[in-house]
């Protein structure tokens, strides 16, 4: 288990050091006052397996630490919140480091009385906003210099919700696909694109730190998940908003979801299970009919997820059902809308490309398009990995609540692969008026008659809509970086783990840097 440290840097105590021997020189004193705020949402520790301490030093990887439900049981509670401070008083760190013949020094704070330092750095808890700190310091002879400094305390509010795409589902602590998670019913880890984000925002702006909230779920749907209990877990906005203090102001939230609500992990077993899957029956209904149907759902569902942020969405209630986080508790509560920072600071990210693969010629390099950039092509047809458990984002050793299906020749056909890089995850919105279907034209694999398919959504068409219909922040980047990184790619471009058709470090990464985008465009500081 780690307790969070929060001890000074080497450089820092080697500049104290130098400071205490050059102090008795005989030189005037010269005071320089810097601060800076101490960070919340740490990498200090270096993951080990299960049953192992973690080992001192950075991995990159957000920690999991005592946290806002008490604590840190590892595996049930990891990565929820840094605590908030029940006083509103955030740690921040006054430097003298930097002043030049002196050994003493004393600060005061918004006019209060002088303290004395135990070393040129010294640790006070403020409230964020506006604040003065003097400082004096004194050579050996007593002589005295000042300096005075403001200071604007921020400690910035990161959020991540959603499912298995959110969660980090298929990239734990400790290997690609183990069961070390920080939260294994939600297969919810540090190392999620989420978390490498606001680790890296962290890291950008010593004048800010960062509480990140982790509550992505394997298998969260916008019902059951966002809105609803979900593997045991009270609805995500409702745990959200017990977390918050009162009238703080979440300055981002990201997440993916609505791939559990349209069952893509029930889709991805009947491509590979049926020939011509879009077209094959799935309980009772065309699969392909029955996706834009779900869809059609997901967008009603998406209005009542916006009626609980910011300024909401239609003057509608936010309502969340199932408190207890028991899958049969039918509770409905209506709770306040999450306070932002501003109604784009909600950032509903894409799904990747799983579809695509880079062009590349006969010795292997990248084959160019007329404007410079690799061209990529579907995926076409080859054999797949079966399913693992972890396919549905629920490490509970079923898929979809059913054992693995046994394929004995596992394969999506290109015709599959087209369909879904379209019709599932296009970013176009195929039917700007939903009265009005587009046609989809599938080629079955076998040959023969194009079928045509009328659809007026697509999942990932329905998360852009959310810029102009609910005034969030709807990122393409994620789906955009990951072209040519698909499921068929080879190891060196590949974003996916074959077994459960999930991100793997690199994909997570790629999520990471689309989401940094957005927070830089945002006005957040980025490195």
């Amino acid at each position: 288990m780690n307790q969070l440290r929060l001890a000074g840097t080497p450089g820092r105590l080697a500049a104290a050091l130098s400071l205490i021997l050059a102090a008795g020189c005989g030189h005037q004193p010269e005071a320089v006052a810097d601060w800076r705020m101490v960070d919340r949402t740490v990498d200090r520790f270096t993951d080990r397996p299960p049953g192992e301490e973690d080992v001192e030093g950075a991995d990159g990887f957000v920690d999991d630490y005592d946290n806002a439900q008490g604590r840190l049981i590892r595996g049930v509670n990891g990565n929820i919140s840094t605590k908030f401070p029940a006083d509103g008083r955030y740690e921040v760190e006054l430097d003298a480091c930097r002043s030049s013949w002196a050994h003493e020094f004393s600060w005061s704070v918004d006019g209060g009385p002088f303290e004395p330092a135990a070393s040129c750095l010294h640790t006070v808890r403020l409230t964020e906003g506006a604040h003065r700190a003097d400082l004096i310091a004194r050579g050996s002879s007593g002589d005295e210099s000042r300096a005075s400094l403001t200071l604007d305390v921020q400690d910035l509010i990161v959020v991540g919700l959603g499912d298995s795409f959110s969660a980090g589902s298929g990239n734990s602590r400790n290997g690609l696909v183990s069961i070390d998670y920080d939260q294994v019913h939600c297969t919810r880890t540090g190392r999620s694109g989420q978390a490498l984000a606001a680790l890296a925002l962290e890291k950008a702006d010593e004048k800010t730190s960062v509480t990140f909230i982790h509550l992505a779920c394997g298998g969260a749907r916008a019902t059951v998940g966002m809105l609803g209990p979900h593997n045991g877990q009270p609805p995500q906005i409702l745990e959200l908003e017990q977390i918050l203090p009162a009238g703080q102001a979440v300055d981002f939230v990201s997440f993916t979801i609505g791939g559990n609500d349209v069952r893509f992990s029930e889709v991805i077993e009947q491509l590979i299970g049926e020939p011509d899957g879009p077209l094959s029956i799935l309980d009772g209904e065309r699969t392909h009919d029955r996706i834009q149907r779900q869809l059609v759902d997901l967008r009603e569902t998406m209005a009542r997820v916006a009626a609980c942020f910011g300024s909401g969405f239609e003057g509608r209630p936010c309502e969340v059902t199932g408190p207890s986080g028991r899958d049969d508790d039918t509770q409905t509560l209506r709770i306040p809308r999450i306070p932002l920072r501003a109604q784009d600071r909600v950032v509903q990210v894409t799904y990747p490309d799983l579809s695509t693969r880079f062009v590349r010629d006969a010795a292997g390099n990248p084959v160019l398009d007329a404007s410079g950039q690799p061209r990529t092509e579907t995926c076409p047809s080859g054999a797949v990995n079966s399913p693992d458990d972890l396919l549905d984002g629920d490490p509970d050793g079923l898929i979809n609540g059913r054992p693995p299906r046994d394929v004995r020749s596992p394969l999506i056909s290109g015709s599959e692969w087209a369909w879904g890089g379209t019709v599932m995850l296009g970013l176009a919105d195929p039917a700007p008026d939903d009265r009005i279907p587009s046609a989809y034209a599938y080629t079955p694999e076998a040959g023969g008659a194009v079928v045509a398919l009328p659809f007026t959504n697509t999942l990932n068409s329905l998360a852009l809509e959310s810029r102009a219909r609910f005034g969030w922040t709807a990122s393409d980047r994620w789906f955009r970086d990951s072209r040519g990184h698909g499921y068929c790619s080879p190891t060196q471009d590949n974003w996916f783990l074959r077994s459960i058709f999930h991100p793997n470090v690199a994909g997570y990464e790629g999520k990471a840097q689309g989401l940094l985008a957005e927070a830089q465009r945002l006005g957040l500081k980025v490195n």
